[in-house]
């Protein structure tokens, strides 16, 4: 029997850990526990948060995958604004010149 892995939610993860951790570290802010803290303790937490957001990016693939087509989709920009969505200018039909093999090779008429 074949085992199979569950599908993977990275998505989900994400949203669900940004909300708890999100929440958290509101509800800390609002009862003031960041303000207790000494600045060596905040300077801390911030080098642990970096770095664990750094090794995280480095070291799991799925996350780096779906982190990188969210933030893709976000800062796309309207169609109406990119240079490549305008239409083409018309161009003049390419005739060869009166002297060229190709204009001696047509018949006349």
């Amino acid at each position: 029997m074949k085992r199979q892995l569950p599908p993977e939610s990275t998505g989900r993860v994400i949203a669900l850990a940004v909300a708890f951790f999100g929440g958290l570290a509101l509800l800390g802010y609002v009862e003031g526990v960041f303000e207790r803290l000494s600045d060596g303790t905040l300077a801390a937490l911030a080098a642990f948060a970096a770095g664990f957001a750094a090794l995280a990016w480095r070291l799991d693939a799925p996350l780096r995958d779906t982190l990188k087509r969210a933030l893709r989709g976000a800062v796309r920009k309207s169609p109406a604004r990119r240079p490549s969505a305008l239409p083409a200018a018309p161009s003049a039909p390419r005739t060869s010149a009166p002297g060229s093999s190709a204009a001696r090779a047509r018949p006349a008429g």
